[in-house]
């Protein structure tokens, strides 16, 4: 490429902002780890995949199980226990989701308690979905922002 066409080039091409690649240890860490904090649009995002992989794996847990001559599902004791660890594994990553966000508001993560209490889980939801947290670091770790 002529050294005369390389800045037309970048001028009508400005260099997108550098996104931080998903590592593998960051998506351990978001998912198991009960420590940090965490924005709302990784909130967003976290709970959006979660809910999706968990759809998708019951799907196709349910899907390898054989039915019976009738048209009915038999999920036998080894089907229930597959699937009780996998929604242990799904409340486990959504608890780490939910802690961490509490966290960003300066709250103790222990709050996650609360939404086994019906009448305030839509304003758990609206605390952790909407509202922005701590600005600035606060006492579980850097502004995340």
């Amino acid at each position: 490429m002529s050294p005369s066409l390389q800045p037309r080039l970048q001028a009508s091409f400005p260099a997108s902002p550098r996104v931080k690649p998903a590592t593998l240890a960051s998506l351990l860490d978001l998912c198991f780890s009960f420590s940090g904090r965490i924005p709302r649009r990784t909130y967003w995002k976290g709970l959006a995949a979660l809910h999706a992989c968990f759809i998708l794996v019951m799907l196709t847990a349910f899907a390898l199980i054989p039915s019976s001559s009738d048209g009915t599902l038999e999920l036998g004791t080894t089907g229930l226990i597959i699937a009780g660890l996998l929604a242990a594994l799904w409340a486990w990553c959504l608890f780490s989701l939910h802690i961490k966000r509490w966290q960003d508001r300066g709250r103790d993560g222990f709050w996650v308690v609360l939404y086994f209490i019906p009448p305030v889980q839509l304003w758990l939801f609206i605390e952790c979905g909407f509202l922005r947290g701590t600005i600035g670091p606060n006492r579980y770790g850097g502004d995340p922002t």
